[in-house]
């Protein structure tokens, strides 16, 4: 078991790395399903949704919770970690799911196999994945990390053909973080609401 001095380290290595790539961000994961059906989904971050990836417990607001990890004031007492084990898991693959494409290769609906855990959409990779969930106002955000393989934990894994990213006040996006390899492009066709998308090359 790791001490919380060792935790804090992760936490505020995870949480630079989330405020320089993610915070207030967007993304566009666009995939395909095994018949070659086109799909897509965003999901937004702000700096509300960090603590429940680190599975810590505190007393703390959440948007307190980040900004003392970013500004480095975060102490020991603040928070203590989850009875089960989870928050170690959660940290052991957080920082690796911290970039701008979330390291993520495959994506899919939840398959509930988890009977405490409540999430809709998972994206990640063999090695581990973020769950996101549907808020008020209708928009993904994320709300967990798991440290499993993401095609034990969805119903039917679909390969993310590309990423895009923009910054929450942008209208639309333009920047592609992930793409995958040996794709023709031109035999992709986007939904007709991202047909101004710029496809990789």
């Amino acid at each position: 078991m790791k001490t919380n001095k060792e935790i804090l380290s992760i936490l505020f290595i995870c949480a630079e790395k989330y405020k320089t790539n993610l915070l207030n961000y967007s993304l566009l994961f666009i995939y395909a399903d095994k018949h070659s059906k086109i799909s897509y989904l965003e999901v937004t971050f702000d700096k509300s949704n960090f603590l429940h990836l680190t599975g810590c417990k505190t007393k703390l607001s959440a948007s307190d919770f980040f900004k003392r990890c970013v500004n480095k004031r975060l102490s020991t007492k603040d928070f203590k970690s989850s009875d089960d084990g989870t928050t170690e898991l959660k940290l052991q693959i957080l920082p690796s799911l911290m970039e701008i494409n979330l390291s993520a290769n495959c994506i899919g609906d939840f398959n509930n196999n988890r009977p405490k855990l409540y999430t809709e959409k998972l994206a990640g990779n063999v090695k581990g994945c973020m769950g996101f969930k549907q808020n008020s106002s209708g928009r993904y955000i994320p709300n967990t990390v798991l440290n499993t393989d993401i095609r034990n934990e969805v119903i039917s894994p679909m390969r993310i053909l590309v990423t895009y990213r923009k910054s929450q006040i942008d209208k639309e996006y333009k920047d592609i973080v992930y793409k995958a390899k040996n794709i023709d492009w031109s035999s992709i066709v986007y939904p007709l609401e991202l047909n101004y998308l710029a496809k990789p090359k």
